[in-house]
């Protein structure tokens, strides 16, 4: 079975760079509501309904929690740059997370943090994604 973790700019978590996928975390993307208050009356418009499909999303957030193993600081600090070049994004990517093998996220840039400890490194990649998850079969 083969280790999971996610694919950027095909390139794989593990496969590519040996981190080990050891937390996630997929938030949903929150409904955003148009709504306006009349100055000085209890009257609310829900400008939603003017519309025949007024529903629209906030982005998701998706966060992946890494570990790289390694005791040799010079060797580490080169995976480490690596690994911050490969998470760099132009506008935007499709990001393939192994869990989820039919479906894909289109993400910016993330925010990225970064922890040693005894030569265990982890390292946690905090994206912001489209609010609709995209589907791998088909035309979308």
């Amino acid at each position: 079975m083969a280790i999971k973790g996610i694919i950027i700019n095909n390139k794989h978590s593990y496969r590519n760079y040996g981190m080990r996928l050891v937390g996630r975390s997929i938030g949903g993307a929150k409904r955003q509501e148009h709504i306006e208050r009349v100055p000085f009356s209890n009257v609310v418009y829900n400008f939603d309904s003017l519309f025949s499909n007024g529903i629209s999303y906030e982005e998701r957030v998706l966060k992946y929690t890494f570990e790289l193993l390694d005791n040799n600081v010079v060797t580490a600090e080169s995976s480490l740059m690596d690994i911050l070049e490969w998470l760099q994004v132009d506008t935007e990517a499709n990001l393939y997370d192994d869990f989820l093998p039919n479906h894909h996220f289109i993400v910016r840039e993330p925010f990225v943090t970064h922890k040693e400890e005894h030569g265990v490194y982890t390292i946690t990649a905090q994206f912001m994604a489209n609010p609709i998850i995209q589907s791998n079969i088909g035309g979308g």
